[in-house]
Order: C-alpha cells, then sequence, then structure tokens
C-alpha cells in the first residue's frame, strides 16, 4: 500500500508541474512557488486533504493570463477511478459558470465515456474545455532533447510575418491539432506557431505552422481522453507552394503562357543548384524529380527530398568535370575521341571498347536532344557495344541530368545539361588542381603570385606580449608575398579598419597574473592603479570611466578587456569614490575560478565574460571576406558568436562552433557546441575558416587535430590567429617562428607577419 500510495503522490506531483509549466508558457501568472513546487512539501498537503476525506478535486487551479485581465482559466483533477462520465464534467462547467470563466482543462486518469465526449461538445458552444490524460503531463514534452523551440506568435507578430513574406494565412504549412507541442501550448484556429531547430550550416533553422482545425476539444477530436489522429485537410485555396508537377499536367500550359519568364528562370536555377551541388557540396541530391521542386508565390525554388544522395571523392568530380566539358565541345573526330578517353577515366567500360559507341552515349545522357538520334545510323552505333560497368556515381549523376533535362523538355525548353554544368566543372578544376597562375591584389598593395603553393596571408593579430600571427591559408595553389606596408610595417589601407596600438605590448594584467584568480597580488593591483591614474590622466572622470566599465561588463558588442578584469578595475574606481562596501563585492566576483574542459574549452555560461568582440575589426573581416569573393564563413572557437551574426547580417552564410556545452545558451542559439580537439567532420565546408585566439587553448596532445579540423573545412582558406601571451587558460603559446614552422608543413606560407592588431574574439 506505501508503495503505491508514493507513486500516485509523485506522479500527480510530476503532472500539476508540468501543469503549472504550461500555463505559464500560455501566458498565465502562476506563482514561483507553485513553478517550484517540491516533491516533499506536495505530499504534506496530499497527506493533509487524505486526512480530511478530499481527492484529487481538492487541487483545482484557477489562474489569469498575464496581459488580459478578464481572461482566467481552471485547471480540473476530478477523482474517478473508473471512466470519467457526465458528473465530474457537470462540476467542472458549474465551476466555471459560477465564476463566469470560458476556458478549462480537465486532467484525468481514465477515459471518457462517450456521454462525456458528448457532454463536451455540447458545452463547447460556450466555453472551451481541453482534456489531458496524466500520462501525458507526467513529463513537459517541450523540454526533451529532441523537441525544437516553440514560440507561439500573437496576432501583431502573425501579422508581422505575413507582411515580410507577403503571404496568406492560408499559404503558411499546417500544424495538426492533435501535435503534442500545438496541445501544451493550447493553440486556436489560424495561430501561428514559430519553430526554431538548430542548424550545423545556419546555427538555427525556423519554420512556421498555422494550426487549421480548431485547437480545443470538437466532435470526434478526442477518443477515450487521448487526441485522435486525424487525415489532414485538403489543400485549398493558395498554398505556400507551387508543385512543378501540376505544370506537367493539364495546369501546364496555362501555367507556362501566364508566366514564361518566370519558368525559364526556373528551370536555369534548377540546373544550376544540381550543377554546384555536384561540384561544391558534401553530396548532391540525385532525384530531382518534377515532385520535389517546389515553386514559392515570390519566385523562389524549394528543394525537397534529400533521400537519394550521393558522396563524391574528388577522383569522381575531376572524371564528370572533364566529360562534361568534353561533351560541350562540337563534334569532330578529335572531340568524339576527347569524350570516349573522358567516359573510359569516369570508370565506364563497354563490352568491346568501341570508341564511337563510347564517343556517343555520353552526348546523349548530358547533351541537348538531337532529331538525328532518332535515325538509324545513330541505332545502328549503340548496338555496337553494350555497358559492362557503370559506376555508381556516373549512374547518379546521368538520373539527375535524364529528371532535369525531362522537365525541361515537357516545358518545351530544349536544354544541355552539360552546358549548365560545364562553369560548375571548370570552376571546380580551377579550385582543385588547376595550378595556372593568377593575379590578385590584397588590400596592403600588389602581391606576387607563385604556382604550386597555397594562398597564404597575415589578416590580423590580437594583443599580446609577443605578436601573434594570424594566417589566411587556402587551396586554390597560389601564393601571395612582399605586401606594400604603411608605416610601422602595417597595411596603410587596414590602419583606418583596425584599432592598431603599436604601444599595446603588454598583456591583461589579470590575465598576467600567475597566481590566477584566486589571489589578486599586490602587484596586480598596483597595475590595476595605474590603470586608472592613465584613464584620469587623459581627461576621464571617475564617474565617467565607471560607466565605462559597467557596460563593458553587461554588453559584449565593444568590450576591450574581459568581465573579470573590467570588474576589478571597477573595484578600484569604486574604493576611489567611497563606496568600498561594493568595491569588494566587485572584486570578489573578480576573483571568480572560470572552469575549464581537458579540451581546454571554456565551459559554462560564466565564460561569456572573457569573451571580447571588436566591431571595426569584424567590418575589416568583413570586407577581407569581400574582396576574396567568399559566400561562406565559419567560426571555430566561436565564443559568443557575434562575428557569425555579423557575418550573417551582410549576407554570409555562417556557422559557428565552440567546444563549450553551454554554445547553444551563450549565443542566443546561433552556434553549436562541438569538441574542437578531436577530429570533427561537420559534412560541409564553408569557403574560409575563421579561428581567432583558439589555438593556444588547445592542450599541445590535440594540436594535430585542431589544425586538421580548421584545414578539412575550408574550401578557400583559413584565418587563424595563435597568441604566445599569458591568459586565461592559455596551456598551447607558440612563437610566430613557430607557428609558420607548423603551416609550412602543412603547405601554407605568411604574408604579412607580425601586425600587431586588436583583434578582440
Amino acid at each position: 500500500m506505501a508503495t503505491s500510495f508514493i507513486d500516485e503522490v509523485t506522479k500527480l506531483w510530476r503532472v500539476r508541474k508540468t501543469v503549472f509549466q504550461m500555463l505559464h508558457d500560455r501566458g498565465y501568472y502562476v506563482s514561483e512557488k507553485s513553478l517550484d513546487e517540491k516533491k516533499e512539501e506536495f505530499e504534506k498537503v496530499w497527506k493533509e486533504a487524505q486526512d480530511q476525506g478530499a481527492g484529487r478535486e481538492r487541487f483545482l487551479i484557477l489562474v489569469n493570463h498575464t496581459n488580459q485581465t478578464d481572461k482566467q482559466l481552471i485547471v480540473f483533477f476530478p477523482d474517478e477511478s473508473k471512466r470519467v462520465g457526465v458528473k465530474p464534467i457537470r462540476i467542472l462547467a458549474e465551476k466555471m459558470d459560477e465564476r463566469k470563466i470560458r476556458e478549462a482543462i480537465l486532467v484525468v486518469k481514465q477515459p471518457l465515456t462517450p456521454l462525456a465526449r458528448t457532454a463536451i461538445q455540447e458545452a463547447s458552444v460556450k466555453m472551451r474545455i481541453e482534456v489531458f490524460h496524466e500520462n501525458e503531463l507526467i513529463v513537459n514534452i517541450t523540454q526533451h532533447e529532441l523537441v525544437p523551440q516553440h514560440v507561439a506568435l500573437s496576432d501583431e507578430e502573425k501579422q508581422q510575418l505575413l507582411n515580410r513574406y507577403k503571404m496568406k494565412p492560408s499559404q503558411l504549412p499546417r500544424i495538426q491539432v492533435t501535435d503534442p507541442v500545438a496541445r501544451y501550448f493550447g493553440m486556436q484556429r489560424d495561430q501561428v506557431m514559430k519553430i526554431i531547430r538548430p542548424s550545423e550550416t545556419a546555427g538555427r533553422y525556423v519554420t512556421y505552422r498555422r494550426l487549421q482545425q480548431v485547437g480545443a476539444v470538437g466532435p470526434g477530436a478526442l477518443e477515450d481522453g487521448r487526441p485522435q489522429a486525424q487525415p489532414p485537410a485538403a489543400l485549398t485555396g493558395d498554398v505556400s507552394f507551387l508543385p512543378l508537377l501540376p505544370l506537367l499536367t493539364r495546369k501546364m500550359a496555362d501555367a507556362r503562357s501566364a508566366r514564361p519568364s518566370e519558368l525559364h528562370s526556373a528551370l536555369r536555377l534548377v540546373l544550376d543548384v544540381h550543377g554546384f551541388q555536384l561540384f561544391f557540396c558534401p553530396v548532391f541530391n540525385a532525384d530531382p524529380h518534377p515532385g520535389n521542386i517546389l515553386m514559392m508565390p515570390d519566385g523562389r525554388i524549394g528543394l525537397i527530398d534529400f533521400g537519394q544522395c550521393r558522396r563524391l571523392s574528388s577522383e569522381e568530380k575531376a572524371g564528370l568535370a572533364r566529360l562534361l566539358q568534353a561533351v560541350t565541345k562540337p563534334r569532330s573526330p578529335e572531340a568524339d575521341r576527347e569524350v570516349a578517353e573522358a567516359f573510359e577515366h569516369t570508370g565506364v567500360k563497354s563490352q568491346h571498347g568501341d570508341r564511337e559507341f563510347m564517343a556517343l552515349l555520353p552526348r546523349l545522357m548530358f547533351s541537348r536532344l538531337q532529331a538525328e538520334w532518332l535515325q538509324g545510323d545513330i541505332k545502328e552505333v549503340l548496338r555496337k557495344d553494350r555497358i559492362v560497368e557503370f559506376p555508381i556515381h556516373v549512374v547518379m549523376a546521368y538520373r539527375t541530368a535524364m529528371l532535369l533535362r525531362g522537365l525541361c523538355l515537357v516545358l518545351q525548353e530544349n536544354t544541355s545539361v552539360a552546358e549548365a554544368w560545364t562553369p560548375w566543372a571548370e570552376r571546380w578544376l580551377n579550385q582543385a588542381g588547376d595550378d595556372r597562375p593568377r593575379h590578385s591584389v590584397h588590400a596592403g598593395g600588389d602581391c606576387r603570385v607563385f604556382r604550386h603553393c597555397r594562398t597564404i596571408s597575415v589578416l590580423a593579430v590580437s594583443v599580446s606580449a609577443a605578436p601573434a600571427t594570424c594566417w589566411v591559408g587556402g587551396f586554390s595553389r597560389e601564393f601571395c608575398c612582399d605586401a606594400q606596408h604603411g608605416e610601422g610595417g602595417n597595411p596603410a589601407c587596414w590602419d583606418s579598419v583596425f584599432h592598431y596600438d603599436p604601444c599595446c605590448t603588454r598583456p591583461d594584467p589579470l590575465e598576467a597574473d600567475d597566481a590566477g584568480h584566486e589571489s589578486l597580488t599586490n602587484g596586480f593591483l598596483v597595475a590595476l592603479e595605474r590603470k586608472v591614474d592613465a584613464v584620469l590622466a587623459d581627461g576621464a572622470s571617475l564617474e565617467s570611466f565607471e560607466g565605462d566599465l559597467r557596460q563593458t561588463i553587461l554588453s559584449p558588442e565593444q568590450r576591450s578587456t574581459s568581465v573579470p578584469t573590467a570588474r576589478a578595475l571597477l573595484a578600484v574606481v569604486l574604493g576611489r569614490l567611497g563606496r568600498s562596501q561594493e568595491a569588494e563585492q566587485e572584486l570578489a566576483m573578480a576573483s571568480h575560478d572560470l572552469s575549464i574542459a581537458p579540451s581546454g574549452a571554456w565551459v559554462g555560461t560564466e565564460a561569456a565574460g572573457y569573451h571580447m568582440h571588436d566591431r571595426p575589426f569584424a567590418e575589416a573581416l568583413i570586407t577581407f571576406f569581400k574582396s576574396r569573393e567568399a559566400t561562406s564563413v565559419a567560426d571555430f572557437g566561436c565564443g559568443l558568436g557575434l562575428y557569425v551574426r555579423d557575418l550573417r547580417r551582410v549576407g554570409f552564410r555562417s556557422g559557428g562552433f565552440d567546444g563549450n556545452p553551454a554554445t547553444w545558451e551563450i549565443t542566443d542559439g546561433r552556434c553549436l557546441q562541438a569538441d574542437l580537439s578531436k577530429d570533427l567532420d561537420l559534412g560541409t565546408r564553408w569557403d574560409w575558416v575563421l579561428s581567432l585566439e583558439v589555438a593556444e587553448h588547445i592542450p599541445r596532445q590535440f594540436e594535430e587535430s585542431f589544425l586538421d579540423n580548421l584545414e578539412r573545412h575550408a574550401c578557400s582558406g583559413m584565418v587563424l590567429s595563435w597568441g604566445n601571451q599569458a591568459g586565461e587558460g592559455h596551456v598551447n603559446l607558440r612563437t610566430s617562428e613557430e607557428v609558420e614552422d607548423l603551416m609550412k608543413q602543412r603547405g601554407f606560407e605568411s604574408i604579412w607577419p607580425s601586425l600587431r592588431l586588436q583583434a578582440r574574439g
């Protein structure tokens, strides 16, 4: 009996806890005491109720809405041990009438009887009753790690969304009334839910869904107290996309005549996208049939169903690229010989090795349709031989080309897939293995270009006792050197963008203290006093300096020092202002230890105070990446993800990764956690990889894996800043010469070494 009693109490306590959280998430006022109710506290209340002969009905919950004072909701727990009949429904309806409440939640242990469901249906005319089985509420589904974040939009936010994308409510994708999260939030008809999912490449992925059916319990919506699955309603009116499949049926002619230019542009875009996938994405989709291609109302194209994909090796890409190049050349004996050889190099073999056969088949596969193909001579050639080995990557590429060409033909566009894909093939060949020299101009001036080397240049470094070296390395087999610098050995045209401080050669006094944060030495305090004296000597007042320091603590946007250092300086300022108690508090907070993982990553939300950000430096990075015609940048060791944010704001595809388990939280969902000290393959690559002031935190035994990770995910270049100064968690210091040697071993050389700029990341 004791075990049964405890189990029942535990279940009811957990159900009530979820109910309180659900009400709070719906916008109702719930006290902190209720949200944090302990099991021991609830057991006492339950025992008192049992002693007085009361049951679950005593635990009635009544809440008011936070924004709508006249809106109330009641939660009722009936005592029925068998199937819930009409009596509890009647009791609940009376309580609602008595308090003039129109909304209620009924939490049941057993299923509803048919009469009870009918009673709820009849009452739905003047009141809304939602029914939850207690087993649905034992665990809060929104807190499950596999459930993405859901945010219910207000009517105003919904209208802003529709105006932004120029859509009608009916064009939004639907969410079912039976969806557990929709029921948790009590969604009603036409309400829109914002769903935020993490994304390895974009940081986060946001979708919106609208509830089309009534979100309350209605006729037939419940069976035995549980929501029943219902078939989706038919799409009517305008929808959020126009599948290309209907264009291939009766409606094709009307659609084409109404929007010929739009369809032509869409077809060209679809061809380009799949050519880009073939050569520049980790995998390409080999199933682009019309049902998987969606045309959005604003002319954009949507692609779905990536279930049939293929990953190509560099050798396979090279073979296909040269085959496409050969197919686009006009027919001639020399061109046919080149096509046949390129086809064989892809791994395709025929039974007899007939060159005429091997030259004709690729043109049939990838070129535009020709009338002569229907003549007898072509058929005779195809009868001469047959394929005995057809590598899967060639089959997948051919399947993709066949589907796309068929789509074009149905829409009366006789297109050569080879001609559409050859520009991408040539671009890939140029980046992957073409060693022809190219001219390159850097921001610091003209640079000489040499062959057989990777693109190397130094972009920026961070404040340090010994100048660190920041590298830009790439895969374009060119190498730039001898940049023309301005005064002091720095690029003249970058000087206005970066905060250049030739006097700043001393490390942060707090970070340089060998005793650590637990013991703030007298020498360190003297250094702080001198820093305050220097600021006052520049004309600032103690009050204004206090304001600047508090702003540094609160906002990382332009943080020139870490939060612990700012707090220590603030303690000195407060002491001079006679506020000794506040000074002691700030000094104690400055002495707080930072948790560091064995991988070198800073751990916890407290690490947010140790990251810095320099907006002019971010602008310089953006300028540099644009000058390199980059479209994507990844930040490894992203900290707060502010550089990722800056890059996204100007149109870059940017992702951020950091070893801190709290990365998602401290970056507001922009970046993801990843252990940079272990071999990492994110399944995608970026034009450039950025890693500022990270390498010195990686223990020496993980150094190779860290550098491999950077190189593995960069297509065109790498920006690397590696310090040699003492600092919080700095365990792998390297001089500029050591870094240069490491990079040379990987095929990199340096341009612009030893620039002393403030790169705060």
